[in-house]
């Protein structure tokens, strides 16, 4: 388990962030997950749509910055989250 600061990349090259996050490796099958707290969307925090690739402003990258260890960038995901959750879990990282 790593705590850290996560980054959204947009499709325009902006770059949203820092959110709190931590990284935690679910089983060795499954790979690791990513936890990110929600903010809201004037906080730059991007929206399920746009996570998904189904509106404006698609996300295309997502970047943890551990507190210790090396930075990762993920180009590909699933997103879950049962929408009560106060965090969007990415897993299936790539």
């Amino acid at each position: 388990m790593s705590d850290g600061q996560v980054f959204f990349v947009l499709d325009s090259g902006e770059v949203n962030g820092p959110f709190q996050g931590m990284l935690t490796l679910s089983t060795p099958k499954d790979g690791y997950y990513l936890d990110v707290r929600k903010a809201t969307e004037k906080d730059g925090y991007p929206s399920k749509l746009d996570i998904q690739g189904r509106r404006g402003r698609k996300v295309t990258g997502i970047e943890f910055r551990p507190n210790m260890g090396r930075p990762a960038r993920y180009s590909a995901w699933t997103l879950r989250n049962n929408g009560a959750w106060p965090v969007d879990r990415f897993i299936e990282l790539r």
